[in-house]
């Protein structure tokens, strides 16, 4: 239920964010997050959208922005590792094995992987 535990996170951070008086809340979205909820959203929602690097709320009270939106995931890896930030394990429901989030993200990795080794499984013949 990622979609419900989203809207959750979300919900606790609009209350937070207007306790403090804060307008703008920024998150840690990168570029795979964002093409992995893309593929969810259009092979098991029947909808072409996606998570956008700004976006406002409903309500008109607060701008979400991604600032990571166009960083690749394994670039972001790198960089942590190099700068030794700790690495807090998630154990929540979207790192389950076997879940929709974990099958499009290994397929993501797949179609790169092939891409990258030169496969053309996007071209016509």
């Amino acid at each position: 239920m990622c979609s419900l535990c989203s809207r959750l996170r979300r919900g606790v951070l609009y209350r937070v964010a207007g306790e403090l008086g804060a307008t703008r809340i920024a998150l840690g979205h990168h570029r795979e997050d964002i093409l992995g909820t893309f593929f969810l959203n259009m092979f098991f929602g029947g909808q072409m959208k996606a998570m956008p690097p700004k976006l406002q709320s409903d309500d008109g009270r607060h701008i979400v922005i991604r600032p990571l939106a166009y960083v690749r995931e394994e670039d972001l890896a790198r960089y942590a590792q190099h700068m030794r930030f700790p690495i807090i394990p998630c154990n929540l429901c979207g790192s389950q094995d076997n879940l929709q989030r974990q099958q499009v993200k290994r397929q993501l990795l797949e179609w790169n992987a092939n891409i990258r080794a030169g496969c053309a499984i996007f071209s016509i013949r």
